[in-house]
């Protein structure tokens, strides 16, 4: 699903934004992320902006087969922690170096909240 869309990157603006619009689709019909947005008051414009972010604070790059900000809002337990750690305060920078570890397997599946 990331592979597809990242090649859809490299195409101009207006396929840019098509393909990232698919791909809020596809995030939005899982069943776990559909209902993690519900419980955390979220919007796809908000998985949007989360992504813009992530990209834009470093996690714009692949890491063990995941391009680190798209699948952090493809997968429930990196969102929460974005989510829940941004309205906590925590700073970018903290959580963007968590979500690297994560998808580096430094912090293990299930631990990323703690």
């Amino acid at each position: 699903m990331v592979s597809e869309f990242m090649r859809s990157l490299d195409a101009g603006t207006d396929e840019k934004e098509s393909a990232l619009e698919q791909y809020l689709d596809i995030c939005g019909s899982d069943k776990a992320v559909k209902e993690a947005m519900r419980t955390e008051h979220l919007s796809r414009a908000d998985l949007k902006a989360l992504y813009v972010h992530l990209s834009a604070a470093g996690l714009g790059q692949w890491v063990k087969g995941h391009y680190a900000a798209l699948s952090t809002i493809a997968y429930v337990e990196p969102l929460l922690y974005a989510i829940r750690a941004q309205k906590r305060g925590v700073n970018w920078c903290e959580i963007t170096s968590k979500l690297l570890e994560y998808w580096e397997d430094k912090i293990p599946q299930g631990d990323l909240m703690h």
